[in-house]
């Protein structure tokens, strides 16, 4: 049995390292290689939603080709890992030019090939919630997609993380984190997960400023429910209040925290945004170590 914490930051790195584009102002000296197609062998038990996903990642990518090797491995890996294939291996691919593909002198398209060990599929045994005080262990457990027998999805579990955040933000814990932490039984292929909670403290509102929102809906908002001086912060209120006075000028928005954590408040500005993919998510700034 392996204990393991399931550090985000991590997986985030990571992720950044393997699927950054080069620049595409690349020295003229430097080969580049772009893969027009890829082919999985040895996946005839894996999903076939997983292959797409572990194709698409890599197809239609320039590489340099010294990295070639290890970053397309990395991606494969990646997508497999996180469908519950944790023993997965992936060899050097191998590749040939691609048919009718026109390159350049700088940039030459390819097709490759990738063998896979993928292994046994991963599934959860159980799931345990703990430190909790700020809400019930039931709510928090009824936000985690997993029964005994499922799949071990770290996709699923990442979002699950997010929605225990906003859970806890509704209830004016702005630095709440949930901690995932896994024992795998690699005799079973098993994995039991764990969340621990580090809810830290309660945060009330000491100023609110809104930006990027059109007159009317700014004045009507400053007096909103959620969005007053002393009140307990609520994401949930203020989304509410949002919803609620802007009408049909409704636009997405973020809400921008800056914690003051000696006196256990928080200076928040909603932002008018246009990214629709970002709408009421909390974007933490930099603590204030306020002793007022």
């Amino acid at each position: 049995m392996v204990r393991t914490a399931f550090v985000l930051a991590v997986l985030v790195t990571v992720g950044a390292k393997y699927l950054a584009f080069p620049q595409t102002s690349a020295p003229r000296s430097e080969q580049y290689v772009k893969v027009v197609s890829v082919k999985l062998e040895g996946v005839d038990t894996v999903p076939q939603p997983v292959l797409r996903s572990a194709e698409d990642a890599v197809e239609q990518t320039v590489f340099r080709s010294s990295e070639l090797s290890e970053r397309t491995r990395a991606m494969v890996k990646r997508i497999l890992v996180w469908a519950g294939y944790r023993d997965a291996t992936v060899e050097a691919p191998t590749t040939t030019p691609a048919a009718g593909a026109a390159g350049n002198e700088s940039v030459k398209a390819i097709d490759l090939t990738v063998r896979v060990n993928a292994g046994d599929q991963y599934h959860i045994s159980g799931v345990a919630i703990a430190g909790t005080q700020a809400v019930t262990p039931q709510e928090v457990r009824d936000l985690i997609p997993f029964h005994p027998g499922d799949v071990d999805d770290i996709g699923k579990m990442l979002k699950a993380l997010t929605e225990i955040r906003k859970l806890y933000a509704c209830n004016g814990y702005v630095k709440a984190i949930p901690v995932p932490l896994v024992d795998i039984h690699h005799a079973t292929r098993t994995s039991y997960l764990t969340v621990e909670m580090r809810e830290g403290k309660r945060y009330a509102i000491s100023s609110v400023n809104l930006a990027g929102f059109d007159d009317g809906t700014t004045e009507k908002l400053l007096t909103a429910p959620g969005l007053q001086t002393g009140e307990t912060f609520s994401s949930c209120r203020i989304k509410a209040s949002v919803d609620e006075w802007s009408g049909v000028t409704r636009r997405p928005f973020v809400i921008e925290v800056t914690p003051a954590d000696q006196t256990g408040k928080v200076a928040v500005v909603l932002r008018a945004t246009g990214d629709s993919q970002r709408d009421g998510e909390i974007v933490e700034r930099a603590t204030v170590h306020s002793l007022r």
